[in-house]
C-alpha cells in the first residue's frame, strides 16, 4: 500500500497507525521527497500563500488606545461601520481578570478607510475619555 492510497483513505478525525514494514516504506519515501525536493527535482506550489499576503496587505488596520469602559467588540464593530467594511475587531484583554487592557484593534476591508478613521478618531472624546487612534500601513495579525 502507497503512501498515497493511505492519505487518500483518512479523514481528518481519525488517526493512522502502520505496521513496522509500513512505516520503514513511508520513511523511505519521505526522505526521497525531501531529498527531490532540495536538489529542486520537484518544486511546491506555494500559490496559496501568496494569495494570502497578497490580501492581508490590501486590508487596514486601526489601533485605537484608551478606550472607555463599556465600550468593547459588538459596540466598536457597530461604531466603525460607519467609515466602511469592518472585517474584524479586537480588544485586548488581561490574561488574569479578563477585563479590557483599554486598547485594541479594529480591521476595515480597505486601508484608505483605516486611514480615514485613525485621522477622524485620533483625539476624540467619547465618554469623557480622549480616544487615539492610529493607522497601521503593515498590520499585526498577531491579535486576530
Amino acid at each position: 500500500m502507497t503512501l498515497d492510497l493511505l492519505i487518500g483513505r483518512l479523514k481528518s478525525t481519525e488517526t493512522l497507525s502502520l505496521e513496522k514494514s509500513e512505516q520503514k516504506k513511508v520513511a523511505k519515501q519521505t526522505k526521497k521527497l525531501k531529498k527531490n525536493i532540495q536538489d529542486g527535482k520537484i518544486s511546491v506550489k506555494e500559490k496559496n500563500k501568496s494569495k494570502k499576503i497578497n490580501k492581508d496587505q490590501s486590508r487596514g488596520l486601526l489601533y485605537i488606545g484608551h478606550i472607555p469602559h463599556g465600550f468593547y467588540e459588538d459596540e466598536m464593530k457597530n461604531y466603525f461601520k460607519q467609515f466602511g467594511a469592518v472585517t474584524n475587531v479586537k480588544v485586548c484583554r488581561s490574561r488574569k481578570s479578563g477585563n479590557s487592557k483599554g486598547y485594541g484593534y479594529v480591521e476595515f476591508s480597505h486601508p484608505d478607510v483605516a486611514k480615514i478613521a485613525a485621522e477622524t478618531m485620533n483625539n476624540y472624546i467619547m465618554f469623557k475619555k480622549r480616544i487615539t487612534g492610529k493607522n497601521y500601513r503593515r498590520c499585526f495579525y498577531r491579535y486576530f
